[in-house]
């Protein structure tokens, strides 16, 4: 450091970095390596739960099209070949799943959803996706109704 008097002044002439004499990091650089060293502290450790979830929503997406064409199967069939009834049925996306079923019900059209039908005749249809997720049973269930004179008739 140096002064120099000019015009009742006196300056002062602080060290350049080059010119410090001791080394070492600021205030300011420590503060943003621990920032740095936190937020990715933080990344790493919800990396496992990110990963969790795009697996339950993968699985779900394909029990959902697994229901989903079996409710188009039996929608193509004729409303007589609809008998009522429970039955289980596979499709080769059901590996993907674990511990995984599958099944329909067929039955007539409940009173409750079907008021007022007049002269149509309707069944009501609904497939099931079942599979075990890390330990907790997940289902997913579609349901529609078929009439007859309806798809492919």
């Amino acid at each position: 450091m140096t002064t120099k008097k000019e015009k009742g002044f006196t300056l002062v002439r602080l060290p350049s970095l080059r010119e410090r004499s001791c080394k070492g990091f600021t205030l300011v650089e420590v503060m943003l390596a621990v920032a740095a060293v936190i937020f990715l502290g933080f990344l790493v450790m919800s990396l496992p739960s990110a990963i969790s979830s795009i697996n339950r929503s993968r699985h779900t997406s394909i029990a959902k099209d697994i229901a989903s064409r079996q409710i188009e199967k039996l929608r193509e069939q004729t409303y007589a070949n609809l008998a009522n009834g429970t039955s289980s049925f596979t499709d080769s996306d059901l590996d993907s799943l674990n511990q995984s079923s599958a099944s329909y019900e067929i039955e007539d059209c409940p009173s409750s959803v079907c008021t007022d039908i007049g002269v149509y005749k309707l069944k009501q249809v609904k497939a099931s996706v079942s599979w075990n997720e890390l330990g907790d049973n997940k289902k997913v269930e579609m349901t529609t109704l078929v009439g007859e004179g309806g798809i492919g008739q």
